[in-house]
């Protein structure tokens, strides 16, 4: 029985080369391949011997910054999905970490990483997610790449699928936690103005109160970022009110921290006199005094849901939704 080893003795290859010619794998020329299988043909091989192992599909994950925990998890959904279908994940880290305060990274930065990766990358990749680490309107931001790609954490106004976290829905089961706890004066602290997560959790705790019956005092609204010791100062300001909250909505479980401390030092307690709802689930949350209730992100499913729209598209399957919004969950905890 002629075997792949005497194949190679007849030619002088290695097993290697000859197995990958005859599977169809490897970087071997077409000539080469055809010259050893016509070797095979004529020295008697038998082909229904062969065992063709099928060459997986590849996916790219890019992330903007591992060092996020946002884009870690995510990843993560991706690249567990992408293994339990028979794909491959390749992650590509952009590293774009914020190097001051401004909340947005410079596009060319992002455009020159990305374009530096698409020229270097594995060759053979069928689609890509892209993970931001903060979601936003990436249209122009990230170049075109030569295969179909799906927006996590983010979106871009040109069509492409996306997949996010309902903001909206969020903020309003948040809300409701402190209603339910007959909270009647809520406040909210929020991040940054021209964050897109801002604007919507907004709208959720405005119409959390107007489903309530209660009224929507602007005074209780204060805008601001994610910094501790920042919202620690803006709920100190809150505290001066006549009355005070007895409720507070936290855009971030950062922010929360910050007003904690403020309620802490003016000598309330929490929950009993003033209640506080987080937003992100962050790891501390649960070790912090008291433990932070908090909204939790289905970072995870973000991943495998994207990658549940790249595969469709590889596929040239149809995709019913391009902008799926995931509900968030409350963690109830010791705050409210």
């Amino acid at each position: 029985m002629i075997t792949i080893n005497d194949i190679a003795l007849a030619l002088n290859l290695s097993t290697a080369t000859v197995s990958n010619a005859l599977s169809g794998k490897g970087r071997v020329s077409e000539a080469n391949r055809q010259a050893i299988i016509d070797k095979a043909k004529e020295m008697g091989y038998d082909f229904g011997r062969l065992r063709v192992t099928p060459q997986r599909k590849i996916i790219a994950v890019f992330t903007e910054s591992l060092a996020v925990p946002f884009c870690f998890k995510i990843a993560e959904g991706v690249s567990r999905a992408a293994e339990y279908a028979g794909f491959r994940a390749v992650l590509y880290n952009l590293d774009l970490l914020y190097e001051s305060d401004d909340y947005n990274p410079p596009k060319e930065r992002v455009r020159e990483k990305m374009e530096d990766i698409l020229r270097h990358m594995e060759s053979g990749i069928c689609g890509a997610v892209y993970i931001s680490q903060y979601p936003r309107d990436v249209t122009g931001v990230v170049p075109v790449a030569p295969f179909p790609t799906v927006y996590a954490y983010c979106y871009t106004n040109d069509g492409a699928p996306s997949v996010n976290t309902d903001d909206q829905q969020g903020a309003y089961i948040a809300v409701q936690q402190l209603i339910s706890l007959h909270k009647k004066r809520i406040a909210m602290i929020s991040g940054p103005i021209n964050s897109i997560p801002m604007t919507k959790r907004l709208s959720g705790y405005q119409r959390a109160l107007i489903d309530a019956g209660l009224p929507v005092d602007l005074r209780m609204v204060v805008t601001g970022d994610w910094d501790i010791g920042r919202s620690c100062e803006r709920m100190t300001k809150l505290l001066q009110l006549d009355p005070r909250p007895d409720g507070v909505f936290c855009q971030s479980d950062h922010i929360a921290l910050g007003v904690c401390k403020a309620i802490r030092q003016a000598g309330l307690s929490i929950p009993g006199d003033i209640a506080v709802v987080g937003f992100d689930n962050y790891d501390f949350a649960s070790f912090v005094s008291p433990s932070l209730t908090t909204i939790d992100q289905p970072l995870e499913q973000i991943g495998r849901v994207a990658f549940s729209q790249l595969k469709k598209m590889t596929d040239r399957e149809a995709i019913e939704t391009r902008n799926i919004l995931l509900d968030a969950r409350l963690i109830k905890r010791e705050s409210a």
